[in-house]
């Protein structure tokens, strides 16, 4: 069974584009002896949501200290992105198609305590204090149309990715930033987005069956950090007239991209990061396996070592990622007013 977040990839790629974002899994049920866990087995076998459209808001928060050289840099992120999966009948071929959506898109970063970007997909418009920003507004606008389509087979694999050739070409004027060209077109590619998908849609629920079952999974963020996450079946809890599943999160161990032998500035060679106190939860529906809420928080810190051009530096890393994301009523769409944009740079450039 697949989980029915196929636009999952969309959040992947905002945060591709713009330094920081991830991704989740599955659920389970639980019952006891033999005979329940064959009705359990069974129960897994979820159809997909044909003829639905599923709408789901993720907020992300990130703030990042690198030390550096007895120097302390700090970085802020934060957004909020709704995205829509919108799936199809069956088709002839036992076909299904499912069309991806950005329905809102708010983001606004801050780095070194000065430099400052905020875009809202409702004004489609950027603002920054600083040039060296701009390509970051430019790319929010071209992720705030994304609009492409998945095609699945009969067993719920890929059969075809239509619309992110487009998403790709958007880009094609020779007078956008180099890094807008870049930045769209690897999250936005075929390969990627199958990548994507396949990654989110495969594995716990049938894996996690019963109070106290775990397995693991790695995840790697945008800006290069590797997670070994635990996951553990808890049991239900009641909201509404629904029965949810509770699955907890929980990072153990955490790894940095590095490079030994870089000459560049500024590139990790070396790093010693720890976790500190995660914590984190997802919610399924019972009847329908849809996703209806997650929330994770996890602190990241410890030594680094960096390349200053052939010279080692010593210094380290400090980092808190908070996210959420919640299955919306169909009646709402787009991002809450004033979130993340509640810090927009005041005399800033708008593009």
């Amino acid at each position: 069974m697949r989980i029915h977040r196929v636009g999952a990839g969309v959040v992947a790629a905002v945060g591709m584009g713009l330094v920081t974002m991830a991704a989740v899994a599955p659920a389970a049920l639980a019952q006891a002896g033999a005979q329940d866990q064959a009705r359990l087995e069974q129960k897994h076998k979820h159809e997909l949501p044909e003829g639905q459209t599923l709408t789901y808001r993720v907020t992300r928060n990130v703030n990042k200290v690198w030390m550096y050289d007895q120097l302390a840099v700090p970085f802020h992120y934060d957004s909020t992105i709704v995205f829509s999966d919108a799936y199809g009948k069956r088709g002839t071929d036992a076909s299904l198609r499912v069309r991806v959506k950005v329905e809102g898109l708010q983001v606004h970063l801050k780095l070194a305590g000065q430099l400052e970007m905020s875009y809202d997909s409702r004004e489609n418009a950027a603002r920054f204090n600083d040039p060296s920003l701009a390509s970051h507004g430019e790319l929010c606008k071209l992720i705030a149309m994304t609009n492409y389509t998945i095609v699945l087979d009969g067993r719920n694999e890929v059969k075809a990715i239509e619309g992110s050739q487009a998403m790709i070409e958007k880009p094609g004027n020779p007078d956008l930033n180099p890094d807008v060209r870049s930045g769209i077109r690897d999250p936005f590619s075929a390969e990627k987005v199958k990548a994507r998908f396949e990654k989110t849609g495969r594995g716990l629920l049938n894996v996690l069956t019963r109070p106290g079952d775990t397995c693991e999974r790695t995840e790697t963020t945008p800006d290069e950090m590797t997670f070994r996450k635990k996951y553990e079946y808890v049991g239900t809890e009641k909201r509404g007239d629904r029965t949810l599943d509770r699955i907890s999160v929980k990072a153990v161990e955490v790894q940095l991209k590095v490079d030994p032998n870089s000459q560049e500035a500024m590139t990790p060679t070396g790093a010693e990061l720890k976790v500190q106190s995660p914590v984190g939860v997802m919610l399924f529906d019972r009847e329908t396996g849809c996703l209806v809420e997650s929330r994770e928080k996890v602190h990241v810190r410890g030594p680094v070592r960096y390349s200053d051009m052939g010279r080692e530096v010593l210094g380290g890393m400090d980092v808190t990622i908070e996210s959420s994301e919640q299955l919306l009523p169909a009646a709402k769409r787009g991002p809450a007013p004033g979130r993340p944009g509640r810090a927009r740079p005041g005399r800033g450039r708008r593009q």
